[in-house]
């Protein structure tokens, strides 16, 4: 029977025969169906009632994907699985699970808080857990991430949403479909956004890794704007440490998240139960303070080593050019005729590598230049066009004045 509002569930609509599981209210919605806290009437019990949307019911993919979700958890019995109690198709499939009181874990990373050390090894070791039991089975979860991973009032991690989950030694389903990548980029693996179909458990450990790495430093390891550009992060560009983020979380723990977000499958643990060993024997003790982070000191190298840039040799030729100048207004005033030529000479031998040197600086200028460069900038190649001309007309009028011209 439908609810109150037509051809959606709501508050009061109940499902099954006998009319078992009462609706209370909605606590969320996915991409294909709602979640709701339901009361089991038969055995006076709270209980969450996973519902796929009413029109999703008539595409045979996703019913087939809701019923694997149900088998794939009914078959998993682990304090770190989300128990299934009941299945049914009527009026739409739906899935009855134990009701998590406490949130997901995206609820608790919030806008990018990130948790402490002990704590986040803590939660994925527990999903970890739960993962080693589901690939035992032979299923690959295939979309881990925090609104995946439900927290109990006492902090239990619970592994949910089987929804994509499929035989780790079978073909499977395909990961795309119609161009769009089933999963969630930020937490798919490399094999995973490549499509390959011989994917297996250790696709699961890279999801944990990501996981893992957005719990220690609040942010992902890999952030674009579409789902296709993050796949291509995954694919191609280095992990970054939890030391370049400011987490002082200590070699060990480098050393694992490291090896969980290797771009090889060859590379990352072998399974859950691996990694899950290699994070219980790192974990800090409750006792145990983690360090705060402080950035090492960036090496000063030596002062003969500092680059020299163009301005800064336009601004010594400058120098130069003033001295010329002065030398030259002085031995005028003396009447040293015979000094004269040589401080011509000179005049020419700075003033025209200081106009080349001035121009080909501010040609070469990337950024765009302040007020303050372009005035410094107009004052150096008018100081050295301005001598070049003054000379060059001095030198002119002299030959003419010589040659009686």
């Amino acid at each position: 029977m439908l609810g109150p509002v037509g051809d959606t569930l709501g508050p009061g609509s109940v499902l099954a025969g006998g009319r078992r599981y009462r609706i209370e209210e909605k606590l969320g919605s996915g991409g294909m169906a709602d979640v709701y806290r339901a009361c089991d009437t038969k055995l006076a019990r709270m209980v969450a009632l996973k519902a796929m949307r009413p029109g999703l019911s008539f595409d045979g993919g996703y019913p087939a994907r809701f019923r694997r979700e149900a088998q794939a958890m009914a078959a998993l019995n682990h304090p770190h699985v989300v128990a299934v109690h009941d299945t049914g198709d009527e009026p739409v499939p739906y899935i009855v699970m134990e009701l998590i009181q406490g949130g997901s874990l995206a609820e608790l990373l919030g806008a990018g808080r990130p948790v402490p050390v002990a704590q986040a090894l803590g939660l994925a070791s527990q999903v970890l857990a739960g993962l080693a039991v589901a690939h035992a089975h032979g299923l690959v979860h295939r979309d881990i991430k925090p609104g995946n991973v439900l927290l109990a009032a006492d902090g239990t991690a619970k592994v949910a949403d089987f929804g994509i989950a499929r035989a780790a030694e079978g073909v499977g389903t395909a990961l795309t479909r119609t161009g769009v990548l089933v999963g969630t980029p930020c937490f798919m693996s490399p094999e995973q956004v490549l499509g390959r179909p011989d994917i297996d458990g250790r696709s699961d450990l890279y999801s944990v890794g990501v996981m893992l790495f957005q719990m220690i430093t609040g942010r992902l390891p890999f952030e674009a704007d579409s789902g296709y550009a993050i796949g291509y992060l995954h694919l191609t560009a280095p992990p970054p440490t939890l030391a370049s983020m400011g987490i002082a979380a200590g070699p060990a723990v480098e050393a694992v998240v490291a090896r969980a977000l290797a771009k090889d499958p060859a590379q990352r643990y072998p399974d859950a139960a691996s990694m899950r060993a290699a994070l219980q024997g790192h974990a800090p003790t409750g006792s145990a303070r983690q360090p705060g982070f402080v950035p090492p000191r960036p090496t000063r190298p030596p002062l003969a080593a500092a680059p020299r840039s163009p301005l800064s040799r336009a601004r010594r030729l400058h120098l130069a050019q003033a001295l010329v100048l002065l030398a030259w207004v002085l031995l005028a005033q003396a009447e040293w005729d015979w000094l004269v030529v040589p401080v011509v000479l000179g005049g020419f031998v700075v003033g025209v590598p200081g106009l080349w040197v001035s121009c080909s600086a501010v040609a070469r200028r990337r950024r765009p230049l302040s007020r303050i460069d372009k005035a410094k900038a107009f004052v150096t190649i008018a100081l050295h066009g301005g001598v070049v001309l003054f000379l060059t007309t001095g030198i002119v009028a002299a030959f003419m004045s010589s040659s009686g011209l």
